[in-house]
C-alpha cells in the first residue's frame, strides 16, 4: 500500500515532468497574446495601460513561479534518494528555469514602468532597464551547457545566449546612443536566422543524400545476389562451403564438399 510520502513523490515526479514540458506551450501562447495587443497599443488602436498589455506575461511568470513553489515544498517532503539521478536533474533544472524567468520578469517590470510612465533619460535608461536581459544572457550559457551534459532541451537558453549582442544594440538604440538605422541594430538577430536557415537546407540537403545512397546500396546487393547465386568460402580447415540461393529468394541449405 503506498503511503503518504509515496504519494508526495509521484506528485512531485508528475508536476516537475509537467512544468518542464508545458511550460513552452503556455509560453507560446501567452507571448502571442502579448504580441498582439503591444503591436495594438503601440499603434494607439486601444488605449490600455501598459500593465494590462504586459497582463499575458504576468500570467506565464506566475504560472512559472507556482509551479516551482510546489515543487520545491514537495522536493522538501519528500525528497529522491540518492540513485534516483533523473528526478535529481530535473529538479535541478527546474530551480534553473525559475531563476531565468526571475530576471525575465525583472525585465518586464523595467520595461513596463518606463513605457507607462516614461521617465526621464537620465533617470531610467533602457540600458539599465536591458541589464537583467543580458544577465539572463549569461546565465543561459552556463543553463545551457549544463542542459548538454544531462541530456536536457535548452531552446530557451540558445535563444537569449546568442541574442546578447541584440539585446546590447537595442538598448542603444533606444538610447539614442547610437545613431544607427533601425535595419542595421537588427543584423545579429538576421544573422541568426540566416544560420538556422543554412543549417536547416544542410540538414536536409544531408538526409536526402543519405537516404539516395542507401537506396542505391541496397540495389547493388540485390543485383551481387540475383547474379552470384552459388558463393565458395574454403575455411582454415580446406573444406569448401557452398552457399546457394535458389530462385524463390530464400537462401539454400549450407553443405561441405
Amino acid at each position: 500500500m503506498l503511503t503518504p510520502k509515496d504519494f508526495s513523490l509521484i506528485f512531485s515526479s508528475l508536476f516537475t515532468y509537467a512544468f518542464l514540458y508545458f511550460r513552452k506551450f503556455v509560453l507560446y501562447n501567452c507571448l502571442v497574446c502579448f504580441c498582439i495587443l503591444f503591436a495594438l497599443r503601440l499603434d494607439s488602436t486601444i488605449q490600455l495601460n501598459y500593465a494590462i498589455v504586459f497582463l499575458p506575461l504576468w500570467i506565464c511568470e506566475s504560472t512559472v513561479f507556482l509551479g516551482a513553489f510546489v515543487a520545491v515544498i514537495s522536493y522538501i517532503i519528500s525528497p529522491p534518494s540518492s540513485s534516483e539521478l533523473a528526478l535529481r536533474a530535473d529538479f535541478y533544472g527546474l530551480i534553473l528555469c525559475t531563476g531565468e524567468h526571475a530576471l525575465l520578469s525583472m525585465f518586464e517590470v523595467l520595461a513596463c514602468y518606463k513605457l507607462q510612465s516614461a521617465p526621464p533619460l537620465e533617470e531610467l535608461p533602457w540600458l539599465l532597464v536591458f541589464a537583467p536581459l543580458f544577465a539572463l544572457s549569461l546565465l543561459s550559457i552556463v543553463v545551457a551547457i549544463w542542459a548538454i551534459r544531462h541530456d536536457k532541451s535548452f531552446e530557451f537558453e540558445l535563444f537569449f545566449s546568442i541574442n546578447v549582442v541584440e539585446f546590447v544594440f537595442l538598448a542603444f538604440k533606444l538610447d539614442t546612443t547610437l545613431d544607427w538605422h533601425w535595419a542595421i541594430v537588427f543584423i545579429p538577430l538576421w544573422v541568426v536566422l540566416s544560420l538556422s536557415v543554412v543549417g536547416v537546407i544542410a540538414y536536409i540537403i544531408f538526409y536526402v543524400y543519405c537516404r539516395c545512397k542507401k537506396i542505391r546500396s541496397v540495389r547493388f546487393r540485390v543485383q551481387v545476389i540475383m547474379r552470384f547465386r552459388e558463393l565458395k568460402v574454403t575455411d582454415a580447415d580446406g573444406y569448401v562451403r557452398v552457399f546457394t540461393l535458389p530462385k524463390r529468394g530464400t537462401w539454400g541449405k549450407l553443405f561441405t564438399e
